[in-house]
């Protein structure tokens, strides 16, 4: 099997010398279940193996970032009229966001479509970025869109399900699916670097803004690494960048100490299915992820002593001399200000039931009787259990909630 596709696009967003650009993809396909000696073995249904190459872009921005643009304001009138300042810079080069994606994979069905394997491969390179690029004050503009950024992402997909049972009136299906990807930042402008100099400085908020770095993660954690409480003084030992101890925090020693983005992640369900009865039970996860838990930081160690608190945050802090504990003497918190350490990095492994259904399929004797053709009756109910690596801080911060309803469809 063979199958492609070509276009031009042409948008007014982009500078006049980039207007269109050429997208295209191409796709091979190989029946294995075509072939003689798979049809010899009987148990396979479909066995087929395809690669595709693709070529995009994207218009996903604001208009006008291409031309120069003027804000009229009373605020500059004089006797000659009304003043403008510049709004945006021109860029008659601005191009498209280019995304190039080589995809691998496998579509198979055994046992009389039974068993169901789906698995794909893929790389995904994004190039020509729009950001910002850094303009001297002196042009009356801060910033103009560039092409400049470029990320690279790669991982595999997989979807698996099957009839487990299906007799005497009883059927049991389960399904389970699961997504890896990691992207990483190839490229960034001027303008991102010094917005990362100023996110890394801000010390006012419950957890460490977001920076993007050249050849890193752009779910990266960053903070200033910890050799934890030290028991003689009290203080917090950080490790700067170097590999030296210091009692200093300085945000400038903060590196990658985990990622938001987990290993792997994904769902899986279940459908048993008895006469008119059916029960459906889906259950979410992922694994191999980080978080920074901002609730232990800032309302268990940097709280107000006056105000209510949890429990730990008396009974695991400093005291006094030969204390191991985990946080600091209550002396040295209450502020405004934060230090970001990696004490408060934990890993985010999470399985939980997102959602359960029992549902009734009124027979339909009882249904046309009525004067209806479908009567059905079934009781929900969501996130009914979550078990989790991280410590949520308890009895102030619900990282979710539960809810339950009851439906009836009718069918006339």
């Amino acid at each position: 099997v063979a199958d492609g596709s070509y276009r031009l696009s042409g948008s007014s967003k982009f500078g006049s010398n980039n207007r269109y650009a050429p997208f295209w993809s191409v796709g091979l396909g190989y029946n294995l279940h075509n072939e003689e000696f798979i049809k010899k073995l009987g148990w396979v249904n479909t066995l087929r193996l395809r690669g595709s190459y693709g070529y995009t872009g994207s218009v996903k921005f604001a208009a006008y970032q291409a031309v120069s643009t003027y804000h009229y304001s009373a605020d500059y009138l004089h006797y000659a009229g009304v003043g403008a300042v510049p709004y945006a810079m021109s860029n008659p080069d601005l191009t498209w966001q280019t995304t190039k994606k080589l995809n691998f994979g496998l579509t198979s069905s055994f046992f009389g479509d039974r068993l169901n394997v789906n698995f794909d491969i893929y790389n995904e390179v994004t190039d020509d970025m729009l950001i910002d690029v850094s303009l001297p004050p002196s042009s009356g503009a801060s910033t103009v869109k560039n092409n400049f950024g470029k990320q690279e992402s790669n991982g595999f997909e997989f979807d698996l399900w099957g009839k487990i049972i299906r007799k005497n009136g009883w059927e049991w299906n389960l399904s389970v699916n699961g997504l890896h990807s990691k992207t990483t930042i190839k490229n960034i402008s001027d303008a991102l670097k010094r917005q990362n100099k100023e996110n890394s400085v801000v010390n006012t908020e419950t957890i460490p803004r977001i920076e993007y770095r050249e050849g890193e993660s752009p779910t990266a954690i960053y903070a200033v690494r910890s050799a934890g409480i030290d028991p003689a003084s009290g203080e917090e030992i950080f490790i700067k960048q170097d590999g030296t101890y210091t009692y200093t925090y300085d945000a400038s020693d903060k590196v990658v100490v985990g990622d938001t983005n987990p290993w792997m992640q994904g769902s899986f369900s279940s459908l048993l299915t008895y006469k008119q009865f059916s029960l459906n039970l889906t259950f979410s996860y992922r694994f191999g992820g980080d978080l920074y838990n901002s609730t232990r930081m800032s309302k268990i160690e940097n709280i107000d002593p006056k105000r209510n608190a949890d429990v730990r945050a008396f009974s695991e802090r400093w005291k006094q001399a030969g204390d191991v504990v985990p946080y600091l003497n209550i002396s040295k918190t209450g502020g405004q200000t934060y230090t970001y350490s990696d004490r408060f990095v934990e890993k985010d492994n999470e399985l939980y039931l997102s959602s359960a259904r029992l549902q009734y399929n009124v027979p339909d004797s009882w249904v046309k009787s009525a004067g209806l053709q479908k009567l059905y009756v079934s009781l929900g109910v969501s996130d009914l259990f979550r078990l989790t690596s991280a410590k949520y801080e308890m009895g102030t911060s619900y990282p979710y909630s539960r809810s339950m309803d009851i439906s009836v469809s009718v069918t006339f």
